[in-house]
C-alpha cells in the first residue's frame, strides 16, 4: 500500500551531494567483444562466437542462432576467471559511509554515438507544420540488427512523416563510430512503409524487417543484406487493413509460434488493437475475433507480458477513443473458442487506490483516461514478483507492485519518481521507459524519455526542452534522480526509448527518438566496480524469441533478480528481447532459472560476467513438419513427439502421456507409442482442407501450448 505523497527534498539533497555532471565518453568499443566462450558452458547454454556472428554462422542481432541443443550443449561447469587478487585496504575511515548511496560516478555514463552524424545533411528531420502534411514534425526511432551477416550490427534511423511514408538511413556501428551504409540504405528503401523494428520474425537466425503502414509488410532477411517481401494477410472480418503505426510480439493463440499485435495510427478505425497470428513459415493473418470489442484505444505502446497472477497480458497503452469511462488498457487470454483459438478479454489490473485515481482529475477513471504512453515490467522491490511501471500524463512515474494476486498494489509514492515542471509551467510529460540496472548493483533502475505531445503543434506552446531521465533504486526508500551521473543531458523532445546491445558487450544501450528530433544511439559506457552479463533466449516448444518467459537470476551476495523477456512497451520500435543482469562485485551468476511459456522450467548454472549467454529451451513438444502444413490428400502424416524434462534439461520418466485433437477432422494412425523417454503419435491428414489443434498432456496435466496444423488443398493454402 502506498504512503502519502512525497515531496522528495531528501532526494534533491542526495542528488546535489552525490551526482557530478557526466563527462564526455570514449569512442564505441569493438563490437566483437563480450560474447560467451565456446567451452565450459552448462547444459542448455549455447556459446556465442567471440568474433560475432557471420555469414557462415548466421545470427540474430544480439547473439547467435543456436543449433540443436543436443549437439551444442556442454555439460561441463564454467570456469570463471576472477582476475588477480586485489590488496586489502587496511586503513580505517573515521566514519563509515552510508551503506546505500546513489552512484556518484558512473564513469562516462551513456555516450551519444550519433552526435557526429547528424550534421544536417545525412539525416533531415522536417520542421513543424500541419498534421498530415510533409511539414509535420517527423516521429523518429532507432532499430538495431545485423542485416548483412558480417558480425557488425547496423543501426536503422527511421523517420515517419505519414503512416505510409518515411525515411530510413542505415549505419554500421563500427569501432570508430557510425558509418553510413549506402548499399543497405538503398536496399531497405526499396520496401514501402517505415521500418518499425529489426527482428528475427521467422526463427531462421537471420534478421528481418517489420513495418507498419497502411499495410503491414515484412522483409525476410537472408543474412547477406537481401530480403524476400511478405505482407500481412487479411483474415475474415476485415474489408481492408486499417492504418497501422506500431507493433509488438507475443504468442497470442498459445500455439508456440510468434504472433504480432498492431496498433492503429489514430481513432478512425473501430478495430483499435489488431491481432495477427502466424499461419505458416512466413505468413501472418489478421484476426478480429481474438480480442473482445472493448478495445477501442489508440495505443502509443504495446507489449505482451507476464500477468501478475500468472499467464500473460496484452498491454495496449494509450488513450481511449471513446471519452466517457474509456476502455481498459489490458487484455488477458481466456478459454479457447469453438475454433480452438484462445480469445482475450478485458481485465482490470489497476487497484482502486492507484495514485492517479486519488487526484481530482482522475478519480475513479480507468487507466486510458490518463493517456499511458509507455510501460515495462521489472521487480523494483526485489520480492520475486514483477511490478508494472507506467508513464502517464501525470507528475509521477507510476509503480504498481505485483504480489502474486491478479491486481497490482499501488506503490507510486513509495518509489517517489516525481517529474519536474517544464518551461511553459506544465508538468513534464513521460513517454517510453525501460528498467535498467544502471550501476549493475543487482537492482532495477528506471530510465525514461520526456517530451511534448501534440499541443506543441496545435497551440504553439513549447514546454521543453527535455532530457531523458534516469532514477536509481536504493535497497530501501524512494528512488533518486541520477540523470547527470548517467550522462543523459541530451536536450530535445523525446518519445521513443528502446533497449539494444549495439556493440555486443552484454550491456544495455539505448535507442532514442522523438518528435522532430534526429534519432540517437546512446552507448552504455557506465564504469563501476560491478560486473554484468546478458541472456538471450531461444525457444523450441515456446516461441523462438522466448517472449513471455520469466527469468530469475541468483548472484552470490545479492537478492535474486527477476526479469520478463520482451516486457518493454515504448512508442516507436521494439526493444531487444535480451535480459541484462547486474552482478555487483561477483564475477558470475550462480544460477538462472527460466520459466518458459511452454511450462518448462530450465536451470542453467555458472554464467560468467561480460558475456551474452544464449539459453536454448529443451524441446518438450515438437512436430515433424516445421511449417505445420500438410497436403489435404488423406495420406500425408505428421509425427508429434513429447519429451518430458527435468529443470536441468534432462529427460524424465513419467507415468503417462496423451496426445489428442481438440479441433479438426484429421485422424490418428494409432495410439501413443513410447520409446524410452520419448512419446510419439502420428497424425494423418484428411482428404479435405482444414485445420487441427493438437493438445498433449503429461500425467494428466495439459501442456500450456497447443500447436495448430493446416491441411492445404492441392491449389495451395
Amino acid at each position: 500500500m502506498q504512503s502519502a505523497p512525497l515531496r522528495p527534498l531528501l532526494l534533491a539533497c542526495l542528488a546535489a551531494a552525490c551526482l557530478p555532471p557526466g563527462e564526455a565518453g570514449p569512442a564505441v568499443a569493438d563490437p566483437s567483444g563480450g560474447t560467451t566462450e565456446a567451452t565450459g558452458l552448462p547444459q542448455g547454454v549455447v556459446p556465442a562466437d567471440p568474433a560475432g556472428p557471420s555469414a557462415a554462422d548466421p545470427a540474430s542481432p544480439e547473439g547467435p542462432h543456436p543449433s540443436d541443443p543436443a549437439d551444442s550443449a556442454d555439460t561441463g561447469p564454467v570456469e570463471v576467471d576472477t582476475g588477480d587478487e586485489l590488496p586489502l585496504d587496511t586503513g580505517t575511515p573515521e566514519e563509515a559511509p552510508p551503506a546505500d548511496l546513489p552512484p556518484a560516478d558512473l564513469g562516462p555514463g551513456f555516450v551519444d554515438l550519433t552526435a557526429s552524424v547528424w550534421d544536417g545533411t545525412t539525416f533531415q528531420v522536417y520542421p513543424g507544420g500541419g498534421p498530415g502534411t510533409r511539414d509535420y514534425p517527423a516521429t523518429t526511432w532507432v532499430s538495431v540488427g545485423d542485416l548483412d551477416g558480417d558480425g557488425v550490427r547496423e543501426v536503422l534511423a527511421s523517420e515517419v512523416l505519414r503512416e505510409d511514408w518515411g525515411i530510413v538511413q542505415v549505419f554500421s556501428a563500427e569501432p570508430a563510430g557510425l558509418v553510413w551504409r549506402a548499399d543497405l540504405t538503398e536496399r531497405v528503401g526499396l520496401h514501402p512503409g517505415p521500418v518499425v523494428t529489426v527482428v528475427d520474425l521467422d526463427g531462421d537466425g537471420h534478421d528481418d524487417l517489420l513495418r507498419a503502414s497502411d499495410r503491414a509488410t515484412f522483409g525476410f532477411g537472408d543474412g547477406a543484406g537481401a530480403w524476400t517481401d511478405g505482407a500481412l494477410q487479411r483474415g475474415p472480418g476485415l474489408s481492408r487493413l486499417p492504418s497501422l503505426s506500431l507493433a509488438a510480439l507475443g504468442d497470442l493463440d498459445q500455439d508456440g509460434w510468434l504472433d504480432l499485435v498492431f496498433g492503429p495510427g489514430d481513432c478512425a478505425s473501430s478495430l483499435g488493437v489488431l491481432a495477427a497470428v502466424r499461419t505458416g513459415a512466413r505468413t501472418w493473418e489478421t484476426r478480429t475475433d481474438l480480442l473482445e470489442e472493448e478495445r477501442v484505444v489508440q495505443p502509443y505502446a504495446l507489449a505482451v507480458v507476464p500477468a501478475p497472477g500468472g499467464g500473460q497480458d496484452l498491454l495496449a497503452l494509450g488513450r481511449g477513443c471513446v471519452f466517457q469511462d474509456g476502455p481498459t488498457n489490458v487484455w488477458t487470454p481466456g478459454a479457447a473458442g469453438d475454433d480452438g483459438r484462445v480469445h482475450w478479454s478485458a481485465v482490470e489490473r489497476v487497484p482502486s487506490d492507484a495514485a492517479f485515481r486519488l487526484q481530482p482529475s482522475g478519480a475513479g477513471a480507468k487507466l486510458s483516461r490518463r493517456n499511458p504512453m509507455g510501460g515495462a515490467l521489472a521487480d523494483l522491490d526485489r520480492d520475486g514478483f514483477l511490478d508494472l511501471v507506467l508513464a502517464l500524463a501525470d507528475p509521477w512515474i507510476h509503480v504498481l507492485e505485483g504480489d502474486g494476486s491478479e491486481v497490482y498494489d499501488a506503490a507510486t509514492f513509495d518509489h517517489g519518481i516525481e517529474l519536474g515542471m517544464g518551461a511553459a509551467g506544465e508538468p513534464e510529460l513521460p513517454w517510453g521507459l525501460a528498467p535498467l540496472d544502471l550501476d549493475r548493483d543487482g537492482r532495477s533502475d528506471v530510465v525514461f524519455a520526456l517530451g511534448d505531445d501534440a499541443r506543441v503543434n496545435t497551440t504553439g506552446t513549447w514546454n521543453g526542452p527535455y532530457t531523458p531521465h534516469a532514477w536509481w533504486t536504493p535497497a530501501e526508500g524512494p528512488s533518486v534522480d541520477v540523470t547527470a551521473a548517467a550522462g543523459l543531458g541530451l536536450s530535445g523532445n523525446w518519445r521513443a526509448l528502446t533497449v539494444h546491445d549495439v556493440d555486443g558487450d552484454a550491456a544495455p544501450d539505448l535507442g532514442l527518438g522523438g518528435l522532430g528530433e534526429a534519432p540517437r544511439v546512446l552507448l552504455n559506457r557506465v564504469d563501476t566496480a560491478h560486473g554484468h552479463l546478458a541472456l538471450r533466449l531461444q525457444g523450441t516448444t515456446s516461441n523462438h524469441l522466448g517472449i513471455g518467459a520469466v527469468v530469475t537470476v541468483e548472484v552470490d551476495g545479492l537478492d535474486d533478480q527477476t526479469f520478463a523477456v520482451g516486457a518493454i512497451a515504448s512508442p516507436g520500435g521494439i526493444s531487444s528481447p535480451t535480459v541484462f543482469v547486474g552482478l555487483g562485485l561477483a564475477h558470475a551468476a550462480r544460477r538462472a532459472t527460466v520459466r518458459w511459456p511452454s511450462g518448462t522450467v530450465q536451470v542453467v548454472e555458472d554464467l560468467a560476467e561480460g558475456r551474452t549467454h544464449a539459453v536454448v529451451e529443451p524441446p518438450v513438444l515438437t512436430l515433424s513438419e516445421a511449417d505445420r502444413h500438410l497436403p489435404a490428400d488423406g495420406l500425408a502424416e505428421l509425427v508429434v513427439e513429447v519429451r518430458p524434462r527435468h529443470p536441468d534439461g534432462g529427460l524424465r520418466a513419467v507415468g503417462d502421456v496423451t496426445v489428442e485433437l481438440v479441433l479438426g477432422e484429421a485422424t490418428w494412425t494409432g495410439p501413443v507409442v513410447r520409446e524410452g523417454d520419448t512419446w510419439r503419435r502420428t497424425l494423418r491428414a484428411p482428404a479435405v482442407a482444414g485445420e487441427a489443434v493438437v493438445r498433449a498432456s503429461v500425467d494428466g496435466t495439459p501442456l500450456p501450448l497447443a500447436p495448430r496444423v493446416w491441411f492445404d488443398a492441392a491449389d495451395g493454402p
